[in-house]
């Protein structure tokens, strides 16, 4: 099975929604009934991380301030409203846009699926005043649980401007280490600093150039597959979790991409080639003409290192018998200790061949 960056996902976890977050709690089955269009996916953080390299790329487009906190979670500097709108509504991301990093992640928290919470410097306090606590539930790293959310409501704390007057000390006494964290975030809501330039990720890209524009799938498949036999080459022992196919156009640009997320990452030819056959099935057509194939190797990953014993094993008295015994049966025997006190040798032991024993 392979993703779709396309495609609509709900993920589950031991039978129950993890994302996104309406849908989250409740069971996977009947999520699948409500939306039967969506695919249910397994939580996996390697599926994760392809998607969000994905869509961390689609912001570099447009702007290259980037700080990629964490999987489903960015900071930028839009350059490009229309695009970062478009991005928002197609990924139905929450989107804030303030004046500090801190305020834009309480805004995001507060946006709409598919939607952009905009909040002025001078509107800071009244937006606050009006957040309720229970959107911090969205920053998982500050450890707010329902259970807090009915305690911070019981003590009158019912929005994010009342928690704000509480000192470090207090939020301390009464929640421990999340009391610690929502006033450490609550502390920066003011810090305005400049975003770094993001650093890309590195990937492999290969491509092929054709004389004459074609649209025939078996020409596009074998340029395809150059592609991917160099490419698999300059992996050098990597694996790739994400495949970038493209038509290109007379100025060599990509005008056609499908991008999928691999369920397992690859790192040899035979598999890496299957899947660029589904997709460039996908993609040619006959009034389609291309005058180049690109591949791009994304999300790439080392293996895991293998521990291997220092020392050869010895052989064992099975990896000796064994074959003797299949070569000859009536020779190899096995011994049945039954009474070490036995006085008569026919009770103190028996025989038995070694491939009978072992049901061979």
């Amino acid at each position: 099975m392979a993703l779709s960056i396309t495609d609509e996902v709900i993920v589950q976890e031991r039978g129950r929604v993890v994302a996104p977050a309406p849908l989250r709690g409740i069971p996977a089955e009947r999520a699948a009934r409500l939306f039967p269009q969506s695919r249910i996916v397994p939580r996996r953080t390697d599926w994760e991380r392809a998607a969000w390299d994905r869509i961390v790329e689609e912001v570099w487009m447009f702007t290259p301030y980037i700080v990629d906190q964490q999987v489903g979670r960015l900071i930028c500097t839009p350059d490009s409203m229309p695009k970062l709108r478009r991005l928002v509504e197609q990924t139905k991301a929450h989107c804030g846009l303030a004046s500090t990093p801190t305020l834009s992640a309480l805004a995001a928290a507060s946006a709409q699926p598919g939607g952009i919470m905009t909040v002025d410097a001078d509107e800071t306090a009244r937006f606050l005043d009006a957040m309720p606590v229970h959107l911090l539930q969205q920053l998982p790293e500050l450890g707010v649980d329902d259970d807090m959310v009915e305690r911070l409501e019981l003590f009158g704390l019912r929005t994010v401007g009342r928690l704000r007057m509480l000192t470090r000390h207090h939020l301390q006494l009464q929640f421990g280490d999340a009391g610690v964290a929502i006033h450490e975030l609550l502390r920066t809501i003011g810090d305005a600093r400049p975003l770094p330039l993001y650093q890309s990720l590195p990937s492999i890209i290969e491509a092929e150039r054709f004389d004459d524009a074609v649209h025939e799938p078996s020409q596009l498949l074998a340029a395809f597959e150059r592609c991917a036999e160099r490419a698999i080459e300059r992996l050098d022992g990597r694996r790739t979790q994400r495949l970038d196919v493209s038509l290109l156009d007379r100025a060599d640009a990509p005008y056609l991409t499908r991008s999928r997320i691999l369920k397992q990452a690859l790192g040899v030819f035979r598999p890496l080639r299957a899947q660029i056959d589904s997709i460039v099935k996908t993609m040619a057509q006959r009034d389609r003409w291309s005058w180049g194939t690109q591949l791009r190797l994304a999300s790439l990953s080392t293996p895991p290192p293998e521990q291997l014993s220092m020392f050869r094993p010895q052989a064992t008295a099975d990896d000796i018998n064994t074959p003797l015994a299949r070569r000859y049966p009536s020779a190899v025997k096995r011994i049945h200790v039954i009474d070490p006190n036995a006085y008569l040798p026919e009770r103190f032991a028996s025989m038995d061949s070694w491939l009978v024993v072992r049901g061979s």
